[in-house]
């Protein structure tokens, strides 16, 4: 009976250790997967991440890494099959994880890069009721609905017969300016949502009847954010320099 219990007792150690072995080569595979990302590495990065998944399925940054990895690869090599596993592995992240909006807005990140720019208005839609709080959320919903509306964000032509109708133009503008609003509500020193704001406005006045009251009155309220964008790009500017803060390499 003694030995039995000496065997047993030896075999479940080995199984532990095993176990534990297992989980420290899954950690050493994560951290040189981290290493080679930040080397932009993403394909090797990508690899190591995947077997770290293998040898611990747990081990769910991992996997947060893997989609992010190959978003990264898409992004360099426009590489369409990696484009397609970053959302499938995100999507994965949010079957465990719902309300993971790392994960969310990740796959609106590729979708936007696809110039799938409906479904990624989706993702970010999802973003804004995940992180109230995030201006960032309700900004790319905005520039979403300009690059939709707009002939100059170069998604269409006027003259090509899928461009949009002009009532499905005011919707995403409308939609636009009301997302932008809530962006400016939490953070008001955004200057890129200034900028779309002022952008969308012009989108507003471009359907108006030409030489109407109303087409100046929005082409008035278009300036009148511009002229904010650039006060704001000022004062973040010197505020930066207060703190010493470089931007754009200057």
């Amino acid at each position: 009976m003694k030995h039995r219990l000496l065997i047993l007792g030896v075999a479940l150690t080995l199984a532990f250790s095993s176990a534990a072995c297992t989980k420290l080569q899954a950690r050493d595979n994560l951290n040189k997967g981290v290493r080679a990302f930040k080397l932009g590495n993403f394909e090797e990065a990508a690899k190591l991440f995947k077997t770290a998944i293998e040898l611990d399925p747990s081990l769910d940054v991992a996997e947060v890494y893997l989609a992010t990895a190959y978003y990264k690869q898409y992004e360099k090599d426009s590489d369409e099959t990696a484009a397609k596993n970053a959302i499938e592995t995100f999507e994965k992240v949010l079957e465990k994880n719902p309300t993971d909006g790392d994960a969310v807005a990740g796959i609106a990140g590729v979708y936007s890069k696809m110039n799938r720019y409906d479904k990624a208005r989706d993702y970010y839609l999802k973003q804004t009721q995940l992180k109230a709080d995030d201006a960032t959320a309700f900004y790319a919903v905005a520039s979403l609905d300009w690059k939709m509306a707009s002939p100059q964000s170069g998604t269409y032509s006027v003259e090509s017969e899928d461009a949009p109708s002009k009532e499905r133009q005011t919707e995403w503008i409308d939609e636009g300016l009301q997302f932008v609003d809530k962006a400016l509500a939490i953070n008001p020193d955004y200057e890129d949502a200034q900028t779309f704001k002022n952008l969308l406005f012009r989108e507003k006045a471009r359907l108006a009847e030409d030489g109407s009251p109303e087409q100046a009155a929005f082409i008035k309220q278009a300036d009148e954010w511009f002229e904010k964008a650039i006060e704001t790009r000022k004062k973040n500017a010197e505020k930066n320099k207060a703190l010493g803060i470089v931007v754009g390499g200057q």
